[in-house]
């Protein structure tokens, strides 16, 4: 599909393209640091250190590896991120995807 490019400024018709411009234009850094922040806020970090530190302490420190870690506890951790946090990022993704592509929330 080819846009003229006199009727808008850059448009991405790829994926690839997508995610170059989203890292490339420093969204995806903007957003991490958002996403952080309000993860910090709602208690969430703080909450999944507490599950990281019980995890340790019930396996040993010599003997829980940093994979054993992750697979223990990513599930649960990604399913404790509020609802807030994932609709807020939802809308900042949708908004660049709507800002950099022909794509609008009517279609």
């Amino acid at each position: 599909m080819s846009v003229d490019s006199s009727s808008t400024s850059k448009r991405l018709n790829t994926k690839d393209e997508m995610e170059h411009e989203f890292i490339q234009s420093g969204e995806k850094q903007r957003l991490q640091e958002i996403m952080t922040k309000r993860l910090k806020e709602t208690g969430w970090v703080s909450k999944v250190e507490g599950i990281c530190k019980d995890y340790i302490e019930s396996k040993g420190v010599e003997r829980a590896s940093v994979d054993d870690l992750i697979a223990e506890v990513r599930d649960q951790a990604r399913r404790s991120v509020p609802d807030d946090v994932k609709k807020e990022l939802m809308e900042h993704v949708q908004k660049f995807v709507y800002d950099h592509t022909d794509l609008s929330p009517d279609k």
